[in-house]
C-alpha cells in the first residue's frame, strides 16, 4: 500500500489505521488519524494523501 499521510487544521496528523474498513462493503477505505493537540477547536479542514492522489478540497472535521 502507498504512503498514507494526513493534515488536520493544517498540521501533520497521525495516521493510526490506514485498510479496509471493517464490516463494511468491499472497495471501502477506512482511515484513523489522531488529532493534533494544537489543532483548533470548531470545524476544521482535513487533508488525507495516499501516494499522489489527494482528498477533495472542503473536506472538514469537527474538533472539540
Amino acid at each position: 500500500m502507498r504512503e498514507v499521510q494526513a493534515w488536520v487544521d493544517g498540521k501533520p496528523a497521525e495516521v493510526q489505521y490506514a485498510g479496509a474498513a471493517p464490516d463494511a462493503v468491499a472497495g471501502l477505505f477506512q482511515v484513523n488519524v489522531r488529532i493534533p493537540l494544537d489543532a483548533a477547536s470548531g470545524e476544521v479542514p482535513i487533508e488525507i494523501r495516499v501516494g499522489t492522489a489527494s482528498s477533495q478540497n472542503g473536506m472538514t472535521v469537527a474538533v472539540r
